[in-house]
């Protein structure tokens, strides 16, 4: 059997007698990859296994789990050298389909050798030989529950267990968890709603806040937020007040905006330099020492009212 044309004739000619179509493929994959059988030593002390293609500023690593890309300014040196999988497939190859304890034994090496995927797919060949076949099912993650094999989940399942938020609780421990994280998720909605309502207590408008007082109540008493009624009464009661003390003032009195600024020398910098150049031709400009302060500063707003008839009063700062 010829493959890949005259290039490929140079190097293999295979001949093959099977009987099944898969086996074929995987002669194929074989033939294909050991044309490129490299290791890529890194300048960083690591390698990558795999089939390589010089992509010009870059290289091409076509490895068992995925492919990769690579700088070659960070590569020391490519070495021909059979990888790993490549070692999988002609060891998978050379087995025979019946042949349990072979493909067991070489499913613990693709397991060495950190070829999971192959090592999977070598166990269960292992149990489509023997599907009681121990070690196998321990390998691939089952357990072992009332006489029969099954997945963890399964076992735990058929134990009466139920998963839920990626854990597993015996059924009475579950809806107890359940019942309390939707309690706490309900409560947590409620909170919202009632801050939201609440924050609508220091607005100028009187029926404004009225509203907001009674949907807040309603949401508590619905909810049973009983610790936070008295703030709500006491938000509310300050609330009236300080607004009708407002309205009052601005009905006798005089709004003057206020800005002050408050201006700190944190510390001074010092550099030194040249101003101009050469002074008459006779040499350097003198060396010339610059001091530039860095300050912070701090401006405050407010308003103040100023009764109409003398004298002051402070309204509030902002």
């Amino acid at each position: 059997m010829e493959i890949m044309g005259d290039k490929a004739n140079e190097v293999f000619s295979i001949g093959i007698t099977v009987k099944k179509v898969s086996v074929i493929l995987l002669l194929l994959q074989i033939v294909v990859i050991n044309l490129y059988a490299d290791v890529v030593h890194l300048r960083t002390g690591g390698k990558v296994e795999g089939r390589v293609t010089d992509l010009g500023s870059e290289l091409k690593v076509e490895g068992a789990i995925g492919t990769t890309t690579i700088s070659k300014d960070k590569v020391v040196s490519i070495e021909k050298k059979e990888t790993a999988y490549e070692t999988y497939l002609n060891k998978s190859v050379a087995l025979r389909t019946d042949d349990l304890e072979g493909h067991y034994q070489l499913a613990i090496w693709c397991k060495e050798k950190k070829l999971p995927t192959q090592a999977d797919r070598e166990f269960e060949t292992v149990l489509k030989i023997n599907p009681d076949h121990e070690d196998a099912r321990k390998e691939l993650g089952y357990v072992k529950y009332e006489g029969k094999w099954m997945t963890e989940d399964e076992a735990k399942i058929a134990q009466g267990y139920v998963k839920y938020k990626g854990m597993w609780f015996k059924k009475e421990d579950y809806e107890v968890r359940k019942k309390n994280d939707e309690e706490d998720e309900r409560i947590k909605k409620a909170y919202s709603e009632f801050q939201k309502e609440a924050n609508k207590l220091g607005a100028r408008n009187s029926k404004t806040r009225a509203e907001a007082y009674e949907k807040a109540t309603a949401i508590a008493d619905k909810n049973n937020l009983q610790d936070v009624k008295p703030w709500l009464a006491d938000a509310k009661a300050y609330s009236d007040k300080y607004w009708d003390t407002i309205t009052e003032m601005e009905g006798r009195n005089a709004v003057l905006e206020v800005r002050a600024f408050l201006t700190t020398v944190r510390k001074m910098e010092s550099f030194q330099t040249r101003i101009g150049g050469v002074l008459g031709g006779a040499g350097p400009a003198p060396t010339v020492t610059i001091q530039q302060p860095t300050m912070d500063t701090v401006i405050f707003k407010g308003t103040v009212l100023m009764p109409l008839g003398g004298g002051s009063g402070l309204k509030r700062n902002e």
